[in-house]
């Protein structure tokens, strides 16, 4: 999150507002000081911070929508649940929400190291 350029047009943001319709939220609106975000309601906010949970979105997983305390615990969980694994240069590196990462069996992970991934895949 230290990268504020606006992904599309490069600019930088120091400002952004979250909202669903356009509008510029009201004056009392909620606001994270911290990363220049300003949203329009509580619900907003609260939907906006559930991005950045370490949650696994697997569509089978019995543990779907659980919350795990860190990276390396969600790591853990999709390898002995669904014999897949995040490659660690793509987490450090790939400017995408978490659930936007590619997954990968071992025999994919290392092709995608050798090969990288097709370019209908990203």
């Amino acid at each position: 999150m230290k990268d504020i350029n606006c992904p599309v047009c490069k600019e930088p943001l120091t400002e952004i507002a979250i909202t669903p319709d356009g509008r510029p939220p009201a004056r009392s609106a909620p606001r994270d000081s911290k990363l220049g975000i300003t949203y329009s309601s509580a619900a907003v906010r609260e939907d906006v911070d559930g991005l950045f949970d370490y949650r696994c979105w697997q569509r089978t997983c019995a543990e779907k929508g659980e919350c795990f305390p860190t990276i390396e615990a969600l790591q853990n969980h999709v390898e002995q649940a669904h014999r897949r694994r995040f490659c660690a240069t793509c987490l450090r590196g790939r400017k995408v929400f978490l659930f936007e990462q590619l997954l990968y069996s071992p025999d994919d992970l290392r092709r995608h190291h050798e090969d990288g991934d097709r370019p209908d895949v990203v």
